[in-house]
């Protein structure tokens, strides 16, 4: 199953609203400043506020 199939196909058919919340998987994996990724980790939250 894709997103695409999901909004284009589904939502349609069923009126529902599709709402995109993006996580987070610093906060989902535990990850904390000592992990060795948390420099990735943080550099892709901050895109998140763009």
């Amino acid at each position: 199953m894709t997103a695409r199939w999901v909004v284009d196909e589904v939502a349609p058919a069923r009126d529902i609203d599709v709402i995109w919340q993006p996580i987070s998987l610093q906060f989902k994996n535990e990850i904390g400043e000592d992990h060795e990724r948390y420099p990735a980790y943080h550099a892709s939250h901050r895109m998140l506020r763009v």
